[in-house]
């Protein structure tokens, strides 16, 4: 299967055209269901875009991003992770790619404290990169879904440690 990941910020002349379609029935439905997210206002993302049963190159996996200040200081929040239903089972796996490339490109760069809310399935992979659950007060529940959810947080500069 083809893929090409891109990188879209409010503002370029194709974002709107991708946030259109995030935004629209039967996909805005399938990822409130399955990840109580959806399309926000000023969030960047890092998107792959895989070839459909058409031929035709749709967004498949998105990795969210935006810097939003949290206690007088820029906090790094990582948002709005999804893959499609029908990609679930590519090889590679899309969300990977889509995480990769929002940590090569922002997170790690920028290396700024960062916030995340995630369900099971990501914790690891966020974990090998220095993520740490937050186990204060607040820090994981179960949503009104019944989706358990963890805070993780990444601590500005951190890199993850190489484990023999």
């Amino acid at each position: 299967m083809r893929t090409q990941t891109i990188h879209l910020t409010p503002g370029q002349a194709r974002y709107q055209r991708y946030m259109d379609v995030l935004a629209g029935d039967p996909l805005r439905t399938q990822w409130r269901e399955d990840a109580e997210s959806g399309v926000e206002p000023a969030v960047s993302y890092l998107m792959v875009l895989a070839e459909d049963a058409g031929g035709q190159m749709v967004p498949a996996a998105w990795a969210g991003y935006q810097l939003v200040p949290v206690g007088g200081e820029l906090t790094l929040r990582c948002c709005n992770n999804y893959v499609r239903r029908e990609f679930r089972s590519c090889d590679p796996e899309l969300y990977e790619m889509a995480y990769r490339a929002r940590h090569d490109v922002v997170v790690s760069r920028l290396a700024f404290p960062a916030v995340t809310y995630l369900f099971e399935q990501p914790i690891a992979l966020h974990e090998a990169d220095g993520w740490v659950k937050d186990t204060g007060p607040g820090g994981s529940g179960v949503s009104t879904a019944g989706h358990h959810w963890w805070r993780l947080r990444r601590f500005a500069g951190s890199v993850a440690l190489a484990v023999s």
